[in-house]
């Protein structure tokens, strides 16, 4: 009877009253969250995907124009000594040869100066600076690495080339070998040098301790010790010098003649591939046109093997990475022995270790280490006063003539009067940064948050998206300006040639992986507890990147957008390719010259250098300018991580404190 009841209450208990479900758990919560936002998450694929096509796109629209050589009678030849001649059969023949070995010539020359200077000067700033010296350091390397090529090209044209000129008898004009190799060694200076301070500072303190603590000298800690452990990072940075080096085309082309020989000498005039391109184009015909693409193939797959190289060895950095030093070896080999045998195996062991680090016996290796901070040292000095002498010449130079012409500069160009004017040039530069950023700015932050909340990074299409951005990043402007020549400007896509529309999209195309790299970053750098306590209180996925995770990365959104408008201030390569060299009024469908493109022409004709002088004032107080911004945005973004992790401490601390 009993149970008969106890039926009837459930069959009841069923039909008329609402069972309360149990409350989900907080990981239930986080999962279901996390669920949410599948749509968006392939809104933010699509994005990536721009990115893997643009990359493709830039190979194999390349390869197929080349492959229309061909068919036209032409024929590509590596290993040819001459280009564009007739052979026997009637047939052209376009051999780079001699180009192949002046961009040998050229960038192993940069790197035999610039490694050995950049490398000296990272282990000042690295180990040798602190507090506020390092920091104006670490700045004012930055400013330097953002100096435009036309501004070192236009500094071997006024400076370099008459010095050589006027004090070595038979250097000619003084262009050649000598000063391209100068001018490439000074513009890898500050890649080389940000690289190397980066792997000197992730080098473990256990070094440094037990060195110091088997009575070495601070410069035989750092240069016997701590620069041999970073070595792979030193190697990643000259293999990116030997990308930056190999795609430089626009200061090359302004000092080292241009013509198409084997050099003979430091003062020889000759020819890159990336100057035979950039000097060669505008007067070919289309035969020769189509093996000028093929040039590109070549220099193209150059920086494709770059990349791979320079992965496989951050791969192997990465896998040194977990070794913390000498002292945890020690450590983890003494746990593994029984308790019997560590007094006997530790001294051992610990004698074996400190002969690898112990130099504080040897006379020689004291006075060579200090002699190599003193050359460090000098070099430092040497190469900083370098870079602040190349800036204050423009701004000497420059400056009055700004001042002194500031109406006319700021006013319609008119060729009956003459003058400095770059109205018409500012405001070309000025529409391409606002219609650039508001391409690749929301298409960088889509695709950033897709690596950064989406991505499996097992898989290889992620890895494949990682490689695009990397090789993209890294090419040449005059790839990427060969690119959209094919894709907006012979198709005449706009109805007309040269066309600003047609450089906005370039540019978008070079400024979306700066814009993926940096947002990714700010994104990873957000603390996972905010994000997790979000999807813990209800919200969505969506909701949680967009109410948590991009405000708190705007500080990285914003240094984006600054780096990308001094790409598009800087740039001069793509833009010639795409926009033109005309000095008109903006207009989207119109050619147009930005700054950079007007100080190119004003520097190479010759007559304008006034003009050049203040086009290039204008360009380095804006690259002034976006460093100055960029190191207030790290500051302020410093502060602010500073102050959440202080307040998450306090928190931590009172919970603990708190009674049960």
């Amino acid at each position: 009877m009993r149970n008969f009841i106890q039926k009837v209450k459930e069959f009841f208990g069923r039909v008329f009253c609402k069972r309360a479900k149990p409350a989900p758990s907080v990981e239930d919560v986080i999962a279901t969250a996390k669920s949410d936002g599948a749509f968006f998450g392939w809104f933010t694929f699509a994005a990536v995907l721009i990115t893997v096509a643009v990359t493709l796109a830039t190979g194999i629209f390349l390869i197929a124009e080349a492959a229309k050589l061909g068919k036209a009678d032409g024929v590509f030849k590596i290993f040819g000594k001459s280009w564009d001649i007739k052979n026997e059969a009637g047939v052209r023949v376009f051999g780079i040869f001699s180009s192949l070995a002046g961009s040998a010539l050229t960038v192993f020359g940069a790197l035999i100066i610039g490694i050995p200077l950049g490398v000296l000067t990272a282990v000042i700033i690295s180990r040798y600076a602190r507090g506020g010296v390092k920091t104006v350091l670490n700045q004012a390397n930055a400013l330097f690495a953002g100096i435009p090529s036309v501004v070192w090209g236009f500094f071997g044209i006024v400076v370099l080339l008459p010095v050589f000129k006027n004090n070595f008898e038979g250097t000619g004009q003084g262009e050649g070998l000598l000063v391209s190799i100068l001018i490439l060694a000074f513009m890898i200076i500050p890649t080389i040098v940000n690289i190397t301070v980066d792997s000197l500072d992730a080098v473990s303190g256990d070094y440094s301790q037990v060195s110091t603590a088997m009575g070495n000298t601070g410069s035989q800690t750092v240069f016997r010790i701590v620069v041999p452990a970073a070595k792979r990072g030193i190697i990643v940075a000259s293999i990116l010098g030997i990308g930056k080096a190999l795609g430089e085309g626009i200061a090359l082309s302004m000092i080292c003649g241009n013509t198409m020989v084997m050099p003979k000498g430091l003062f020889s005039s000759f020819n890159t591939m990336t100057t035979l391109i950039f000097s060669s184009f505008a007067s070919s015909d289309s035969v020769a046109r189509q093996a000028l693409f093929a040039v590109g193939v070549v220099l193209f797959a150059f920086i494709v093997v770059i990349n791979l190289l320079v992965n496989a060895a951050a791969k192997e950095r990465r896998a040194g990475a977990g070794q913390s030093g000498i002292v945890r070896f020690i450590r983890e080999k003494i746990l593994r022995l029984s308790r019997a045998q560590v007094k006997n195996r530790t001294v051992n062991m610990t004698k074996k270790c400190a002969e690898r680090v112990d130099f504080s016996g040897r006379r020689n290796s004291r006075i060579w280490t200090d002699i190599w901070f003193c050359a460090s040292l000098a070099v430092t000095v040497a190469v900083f006063a370098l870079f602040v002498s190349v800036i204050g010449y423009i701004l000497v130079n420059g400056l009055p003539l700004l001042f002194g012409n500031f109406g006319s500069v700021f006013s319609e160009y008119n060729p009956l009067k003459g003058g400095i004017s770059l109205l018409s040039q500012i405001g070309v530069t000025v529409v391409m940064i606002g219609l650039t950023l508001v391409i690749c700015v929301p298409l960088g932050i889509l695709a950033a948050v897709y690596l950064c909340e989406y991505a499996d990074e097992e898989n290889p299409v992620v890895k494949l998206a990682r490689f695009s951005i990397q090789v993209l990043s890294g090419a040449p402007g005059i790839i990427i300006g060969l690119l959209g020549y094919m894709l907006f400007v012979q198709s005449q896509i706009f109805g007309r040639g040269y066309t600003l529309l047609a450089g906005i999209l370039t540019m978008s195309i070079m400024c979306l992986p700066t814009v993926e790299k940096t947002v990714e970053n700010a994104l990873k750098a957000v603390p996972r507890e905010y994000i997790d306590a979000s999807s813990a209180m209800g919200a969505g996925k969506v909701r949680t990147i967009f109410r948590i995770l991009l405000p708190q990365s705007l500080a990285g959104i914003f240094s984006a957008v600054i780096l990308c408008v001094g790409k598009v201030v800087a740039e001069s390569a793509a833009l010639i390719f795409t926009s033109g060299t005309m000095r008109s009024s903006p207009s989207l469908y119109g050619s147009g010259a930005t700054l950079a493109v007007s100080m190119y022409m004003f520097a190479r004709d010759g007559r304008y250098l006034s003009d050049a002088y203040v086009a290039g004032v204008i360009i380095v107080l804006v690259v002034i300018a976006i460093n100055l911004i960029m190191y207030f945005l790290r500051r302020g973004s410093a502060v602010l991580k500073d102050g959440a992790a202080n307040n998450s401490a306090l928190a931590n601390k009172k919970s603990k404190a708190r009674p049960a």
